[in-house]
């Protein structure tokens, strides 16, 4: 009994810090910092063969760097944006579509991930990407007929490819030659390998576990891991076998979050939430995700049940949040600047605060000197750069604002809360044309990320040009 409670207090641990971990890393959608996430991403070797190989020219190097970083951070909205360049700059190669492939399926979007594998196949340099994404599509689908046929080409005295395997044998409950294959010293020189090796053995110290307890300890590795594909699907397989294990809703919603799937996320949570009620850590995530929904008055119906003081912190954050849509300003104000005044290096604090100085408030003295404070922040992030420029857009200083816009959208042009600032700048100065490209563009990239808030306020702008 001890050891099933000490597992459900890891559990839900690494719930907690991998959530709000997500959740500031990527500050709600609008950062652009580059940074691995702290539950501890490993390099999918494999994988990285596909993203690193020199042969490619300076451009294509470059592109494929640049998707690489956005899919170790979960942000593989942004790196689908950068396909199509990829694919000018590959047109004969089957580079661009296996890349496509591998984004579809860590964002559970399966069949896009099929069509992909199947034109990327057409090309002659196909077999040179030793991926197996085919195999590991079929692996997530439970097809094992497949991958029995495929077996050979798996080869399981390289540990960066026995993972395949290992999820093969879990899946059909081989759990005997799962210990050989453990015996074999050199494939735990792969992290990933060695910690799935640790979790089988903490499950064989349970008489009573069951393979769902096994699924949920490797889900959990394979998150940190970037196999979010293979974590989602032995979570499903685990929730098949027993529809009552909060735990593995609660994965399996951070696996739906980390693939940007929100609303999944979200359905996920509720039946969690109704297995297990008093659960205070699925009422912050219920708040958080309801936020991103846009439902702000659900949202603080879960957080006014959340009474964790660990929580605190990322609480007032959130109801600061929650306020300021809700168009309460005294009281966002309020719990936006304890929570800034904690986190003084928090941009989208700031950025809320600024927004109620200038807009709602008309505080120019505050104003200016949370600018002076943002200004020693000194970041080389576009979303730093866009904020310093909004900024000065308000303080009526076209010069630095246009400065510090181009700095943004320079560092990522795809960078639509940029592109809408530089829009509303180039209005001010009569680019009626520049301006309307800017917001054309933007929302197309908005869409592309489903996010409600600037599709709206661009097709405001742009009716305003039809009007």
């Amino acid at each position: 009994m001890q050891k099933k409670i000490k597992f459900l207090i890891i559990s839900q641990s690494f719930l907690v810090i991998a959530v709000l971990t997500f959740y500031f890393t990527l500050n709600l959608k609008h950062t652009n910092t580059i940074q691995t996430n702290s539950v501890g991403l490993e390099k999918n070797l494999e994988i990285n063969s596909l993203y690193k190989d020199k042969s490619n020219n300076q451009n294509s190097q470059s592109i494929l760097l640049s998707i690489h970083n956005y899919i170790k951070n979960n942000q593989s909205s942004k790196a689908l944006l950068l396909i199509d360049s990829l694919y000018k700059e590959n047109p004969n190669s089957s580079l661009s579509y296996l890349v496509a492939s591998h984004i579809f399926l860590l964002k559970d979007q399966n069949q896009l991930a099929y069509e992909n594998l199947q034109k990327a196949s057409k090309f002659s340099d196909f077999k040179k990407y030793n991926t197996h994404l085919d195999i590991q599509l079929n692996l997530i689908l439970n097809n094992l007929n497949y991958i029995e046929q495929n077996l050979s080409r798996i080869n399981i005295n390289d540990p960066n490819q026995t993972i395949h395997y290992l999820v093969y044998l879990a899946k059909n409950q081989n759990f005997k030659e799962l210990e050989n294959i453990f015996e074999n010293d050199f494939i735990l020189t792969n992290e990933l390998n060695y910690n799935l090796k640790q979790d089988y053995e903490y499950f064989k110290t349970f008489k009573d576990g069951n393979r769902n307890m096994l699924y949920n300890l490797w889900a959990k590795s394979l998150i940190k891991n970037q196999y979010i594909h293979y974590a989602r699907s032995l979570l499903l397989d685990a929730i098949q076998n027993d529809s009552s294990s909060h735990n593995s809703y609660l994965l399996l919603s951070y696996c739906y979050i980390l693939s940007e799937n929100y609303e999944e996320a979200l359905q996920i949570l509720n039946k969690s939430k109704k297995i297990d009620p008093y659960n205070q850590n699925i009422n912050f995530y219920l708040a958080l995700l309801n936020y991103q929904e846009n439902n702000y008055k659900e949202s603080l119906v879960f957080l006014d049940k959340v009474k964790d003081k660990e929580l605190y912190n990322q609480k007032i954050k959130l109801l600061g949040l929650n306020k300021y849509n809700l168009k309460e300003f005294t009281s966002a104000e309020k719990y936006l600047k304890e929570y800034q005044n904690n986190n003084p290096e928090d941009l989208l604090s700031i950025e809320y605060l600024l927004n109620i100085y200038f807009n709602e408030k008309k505080d120019l003295q505050n104003a200016y000197s949370l600018i002076k404070k943002l200004e020693k922040l000194n970041f080389n992030t576009a979303n730093y750069y866009n904020l310093l420029g909004l900024s000065y857009l308000n303080l009526n200083n076209s010069n630095k604002a246009d400065e510090y816009f181009k700095k943004a959208l320079n560092l990522d042009s795809n960078y639509y809360p940029a592109l809408f600032n530089q829009a509303k700048l180039l209005i001010k100065t009569d680019d009626i044309t520049q301006s309307s490209l800017n917001l054309q563009r933007g929302l197309k990239i908005a869409e592309i990320h489903k996010d409600k808030k600037f599709i709206k306020k661009f097709k405001v702008e742009l009716n305003r040009f039809n009007n």
